[in-house]
């Protein structure tokens, strides 16, 4: 019978390949943040030009429409807010937990417990970062579809506040 080392060699492995699968789910999520947030910061940037365009005396040739100038400010300060919210709440995450303790922690262990004992507690750690990073990127995931369906929703803002112009004016 084998006294627990070829279970926890095996154990370890298990869950050395699930934390590393949780952090590359965290890095395509960072990817996927990444992309949003420029589709975000291109769609504000682009709309920011076409009002210094369009709305600039010196620079445009007349023939603009005033409603829509109001409509348009709001809409690419939305954009705005939505990559702030991407760089805040995704972009940045909390400090990602390494994925073994460091030998100046382990060392003084081997004195007082047995090689399975160590084991047995590192593997509880890493239990703990693997629950961690599970949590994160489930968080990571919801707050990445939020920020898209508030990119979704950036023509309706813009709708919204053409049709209160046109009724305002």
């Amino acid at each position: 019978m084998d006294d627990g080392k070829e279970s926890l060699d095996w154990i370890e492995d298990q869950a050395n390949r699930n934390y590393e699968f949780r952090l590359n789910v965290l890095e395509k999520l960072q990817q996927e943040a990444h992309i949003t947030l420029s589709i975000s910061l291109v769609a504000a940037g682009w709309l920011i030009s076409h009002i210094i365009e369009t709305y600039n005396p010196a620079v445009s040739a007349g023939g603009q429409h005033w409603t829509v100038l109001f409509p348009l400010v709001v809409t690419a300060i939305y954009l705005t807010l939505v990559g702030v919210y991407i760089m805040s709440r995704i972009v940045n995450p909390k400090g990602i937990r390494v994925p073994t303790n460091e030998p100046k922690n382990l060392v003084p262990l081997v004195a007082k417990y047995s090689s399975v004992q160590i084991r047995t507690y590192e593997l509880k750690h890493l239990q703990q970062k693997i629950d961690e990073t599970g949590e994160r990127n489930k968080e990571t995931a919801a707050r990445l579809t939020r920020s898209r369906l508030f990119l979704c929703a950036s023509p309706l803002v813009f709708l919204f506040f053409l049709a209160l112009c046109v009724a305002g004016s």
